[in-house]
């Protein structure tokens, strides 16, 4: 699998802390089996059709992935390659020089990866006037527009849906478009 530096960056901002989290999928990266690659906090749902399909192993069903936050002296990477059966992240320069190497482990998900596609499509409810944020979570969409663009010429696309939904942050850059989910805080 190969997934580029500012997305893997972005789904470290956005993936749970471990803890004795029963649903895996919410402690890792999460690759599909269509592409997409996805993280979520439980509050902050990130998403994007993330690494070429013609990259995934034959029979590949999908997978969680707890991947070590990038040490300081990986930090010139432009991609990382990720062998499931070594177990191992390669990071590349933009030559494809390999910069080094860490240790990658699967994240049990008994349940399977959930559907974020159906997530993200589902038909929004009855408009709602007033939400209410967690404004670090908003702080975070900022974080990660970062990491793509370094001046934030690029506009966010915020879509309002029902209470029972959310917000859709779509930020479209370097060919491929991120979409944020982020739940309102009920009061």
């Amino acid at each position: 699998l190969r997934i580029d530096k500012p997305l893997l960056e972005a789904m470290h901002l956005v993936k749970g802390q471990p803890n004795k989290e029963w649903r895996g999928w919410m402690l890792g990266i999460c690759f599909a089996a269509d592409g997409q690659v996805f993280a979520t906090n439980g509050h902050v749902l990130a998403a994007s059709p993330g690494y070429p399909v013609e990259d995934k192993p034959e029979g590949f069903a999908g997978v969680c992935l707890e991947i070590p936050k990038t040490p300081a002296n990986l930090k010139k990477y432009e991609q990382v390659v990720i062998s499931l059966d070594e177990g191992l992240a390669r990071y590349l320069d933009d030559q494809g020089n390999e910069l080094g190497v860490q240790a990658v482990k699967r994240v049990e998900t008994p349940q399977g990866l959930p559907k974020v596609g159906a997530v993200i499509e589902r038909p929004p409810a009855e408009p709602q006037n007033e939400f209410v944020f967690n404004p670090g979570y908003l702080a975070m969409i900022e974080k990660i527009a970062l990491l793509f663009e370094k001046k934030l010429e690029k506009k966010i696309y915020v879509r309002i849906r029902g209470t029972d939904n959310c917000a859709f942050i779509a930020y479209p850059t370097c060919g491929v478009e991120i979409r944020f989910m982020v739940a309102p805080i009920k009061v």
